[in-house]
């Protein structure tokens, strides 16, 4: 509540002023937790990219691509809506899709009308598209790396706000508790 003390000047009363730090402090502190949480999430991220290249590797020499499209399920889930990958989220469900076994026309069967349906036949991604995808996927793991630099950044400003507002809340008390002890002090003399 504003209290005049005479027509010129206007202040707000100490309770106020410390309800309104406490009000910033708690949506600072919020802020903060949510881009430390935005953080380690994009961690994460960038630990399951570095899984996918290096299953694709793997993949490449002993020719089993279940662990690919394990982890690549399990990142396309968890991330497919984040936009920091708009861009590689697509890639990543074209490679998926590309590690599917691929149907094949049916057989048909000679001086009949029939045809034989034959099982899906799967086509294992050549050497050039493999490193393709690992470049990209080093892209994603770059940017992931860039946006949690920033984000640190923005954790850091946030958490020298969270002190700024501490300190005037107890820069406040510290005067408040001065003038009283000087009113008391001037009251016994």
């Amino acid at each position: 509540m504003i209290e005049n003390i005479n027509a010129n000047h206007q202040t707000i009363s100490s309770e106020e002023l410390m309800a309104w730090l406490a009000e910033k402090s708690d949506r600072l502190q919020g802020d903060m937790r949510d881009a430390m949480d935005l953080t380690d999430s994009r961690g994460k991220a960038a630990e399951e990219l570095g899984l996918i290249k290096s299953s694709l590797k793997n993949a490449k020499e002993d020719k089993d691509w279940n662990e690919v499209k394990l982890h690549l399920d399990k990142f396309i889930g968890a991330h497919g809506s984040d936009p920091c990958f708009k861009e590689l989220i697509p890639e990543l469900t074209t490679l998926r899709a590309a590690l599917e076994p691929q149907a094949q026309k049916p057989i048909s069967i000679p001086f009949t009308n029939r045809t034989t349906p034959q099982p899906p036949k799967f086509v294992a991604p050549d050497t050039v598209n493999i490193e393709v995808w690992q470049d990209k996927l080093q892209g994603g793991i770059d940017r992931v790396n860039k946006s949690d630099q920033l984000q640190l950044i923005h954790i850091q400003d946030l958490n020298s706000r969270v002190a700024q507002a501490t300190q005037l809340a107890s820069n406040l008390m510290s005067s408040q508790q001065q003038a009283m002890s000087a009113v008391i002090h001037n009251l016994k003399a």
